[in-house]
């Protein structure tokens, strides 16, 4: 499981009476500063994973098909036509 920002502000938010519990809930508002780079890059991966068309598989029918395509079985635009970039066509 993927903590998200969400997560580590929900679990900064909560009330901890000992004093571990304390160092815990403090423990998110220290350590997100240094990942959420990180997350951000992940999510940018997966992104792309997930929209980039098969150039080649041992399976036919995914060749030419995004994970994304297969999963939901209809194709979509091209991942950069979703960031709202325009795809290159040589002429």
């Amino acid at each position: 499981m993927v903590m998200n920002a969400g997560m580590f502000l929900l679990l900064s938010s909560v009330h901890h009476f000992s004093s571990f519990g304390k160092a815990f809930s403090l423990f998110p508002q220290r350590i997100l500063p240094l990942v959420w780079p990180k997350f951000r890059y992940l999510s940018t991966l997966q992104f792309f994973l997930n929209h980039r068309c098969f150039l080649r598989s041992r399976v036919s029918e995914r060749v030419g098909k995004s994970p994304k395509e297969l999963l939901i079985g209809q194709p979509h635009p091209h991942w950069l036509e979703f960031l709202g970039f325009k795809r290159f066509q040589r002429a």
